[in-house]
C-alpha cells in the first residue's frame, strides 16, 4: 500500500489567539496521519494557559526567542510533540505546562527559571533527558511523577525545596 506524507508548516503571525480547526471524513480501510508543525513570530511574550492544550497533532513547535513565560497546562495533553526548545529568555513556566507530553524525549529548561511548578511534566513517559537549571531553588508537587524513561537528573546545588511526590524514583533513577 502507498504511503503518502503530509507536512502542514505555519507561520502564525501576530496578533495571537489564534483557532485552527480540521475536519478530516475517513474510510474505515484509510489511514491519515497528520503531522503539524508550527512556528511563532518574534514580539510573542507570554503563552496563556491551555494555549495549545489538547493538539494532539501538534508534533514540532518553534518558539520565538522575545518568550518569556508559559502559562499553566499550555501544552497539556500534546501526546504527539517530540522535542521543545525553550528560548533563553523563558523565566517563568506554569503549572501542568507540559503534563502528558507523552512522547517528548527532552527538555532543557532555561536558566532564569528559578521554580518549577507543580506536575509540570506529569506523564511525560517518555523524557530522557532533562536539563535543570543552576538557579533552580523549588521544584513543585509531582512535577516530574511518571516520568518513568528519566535515568539521571542532575540537582543544582542551589534547590532548596522539593515538592512531594517530585519524582517517580525507579530502577536506574540516578540523582546528581
Amino acid at each position: 500500500m502507498p504511503r503518502h506524507t503530509l507536512t502542514l508548516t505555519l507561520i502564525l503571525p501576530l496578533p495571537l489567539p489564534l483557532t485552527i480547526a480540521l475536519a478530516l471524513s475517513l474510510s474505515p480501510t484509510l489511514t491519515l496521519t497528520l503531522t503539524l508543525t508550527l512556528t511563532l513570530t518574534s514580539g510573542l511574550l507570554a503563552l496563556g494557559d491551555c494555549a495549545f492544550a489538547g493538539a494532539v497533532e501538534l508534533v514540532e513547535l518553534t518558539l520565538p526567542a522575545s518568550l518569556e513565560a508559559i502559562g499553566d497546562a499550555a501544552f497539556q495533553g500534546c501526546c504527539s510533540l517530540l522535542e521543545l526548545t525553550l528560548p533563553s529568555t523563558v523565566k517563568t513556566i506554569g503549572e501542568g505546562a507540559f503534563q502528558g507530553c507523552s512522547s517528548l524525549t527532552k527538555l532543557a529548561l532555561p536558566p532564569g527559571v528559578t521554580s518549577i511548578g507543580h506536575v509540570v511534566c506529569y506523564g511525560c513517559e517518555s523524557l530522557v533527558e532533562l536539563t535543570l537549571p543552576a538557579a533552580l531553588h523549588t521544584i513543585g508537587d509531582a512535577a516530574f511523577f511518571s516520568c518513568a524513561s528519566l535515568s539521571k537528573i542532575n540537582l543544582p546545588p542551589t534547590l532548596t525545596t522539593v515538592g512531594e511526590s517530585a519524582f517517580r524514583v525507579g530502577l536506574g533513577l540516578g540523582l546528581g
